[in-house]
């Protein structure tokens, strides 16, 4: 999610220098934690609520202007994004282990992901 939304952002059109993607990894004694962060283009506050829900997405599909390259041989239409599993697996995971996913965003600016495993 974070890495698509850097390039498909409005940022890609105006700059030849895509904004970084901020990762940190912390472990203690009693934790592990990662947190991303990106300058991509945010998600719309209409939409933060339903981010957990299987099959939602707000990626564009067919119509979309992404430089994403085609990393996949079994590419379809609707590219490496777009099917609605991504977030909420990745949160039933983190959950499993003890842990949590949290997804903060400021729409049109970027969006912060930390993952804690305690």
């Amino acid at each position: 999610m974070l890495f698509r939304a850097v390039i498909e952002s409005p940022h890609a059109a105006r700059s030849p220098q895509l904004p970084s993607i901020d990762c940190t990894i912390a472990v203690n004694t009693s934790d592990f934690t990662i947190r991303i962060a990106d300058r991509g283009k945010g998600i719309p506050p209409s939409a933060l609520d339903k981010i957990w829900n299987y099959h939602f997405t707000t990626s564009r599909g067919k119509e979309s202007n992404s430089n994403m390259p085609n990393l996949n041989p079994n590419y379809d239409e609707k590219g490496l994004a777009g099917y609605g599993i991504g977030l909420p697996v990745s949160k039933a995971y983190a959950e499993y282990m003890g842990g949590s996913l949290e997804i903060k965003s400021m729409d049109g600016i970027g969006s912060g992901m930390v993952l804690i495993i305690i």
